[in-house]
């Protein structure tokens, strides 16, 4: 996988199924659920990114799981 695969909200496809559902770009993929806190939560498929790309993947997926979510007025 390329290293900047990945690390940008638009990089990532989000199915929302009403407060979870899937997450996937290239070869990361996962479910994710939102807490009542509003904590956004992965659960990688597949082992999830590497250490070293896991902080930036994460923050991506998180921020398109976050605009899928909470869309704008």
């Amino acid at each position: 996988m390329s290293m900047a695969k990945g690390r940008k909200a638009s990089d990532w496809t989000v199915r929302n199924l009403g407060g979870e559902g899937t997450v996937k770009c290239a070869e990361y993929r996962g479910r994710f659920r939102v807490r009542r806190d509003g904590v956004i939560k992965i659960i990688w498929q597949d082992g999830g990114p590497l250490p070293g790309e896991d902080r930036p993947v994460n923050t991506a997926a998180q921020e398109a799981i976050g605009a899928a979510i909470r869309p704008r007025a």
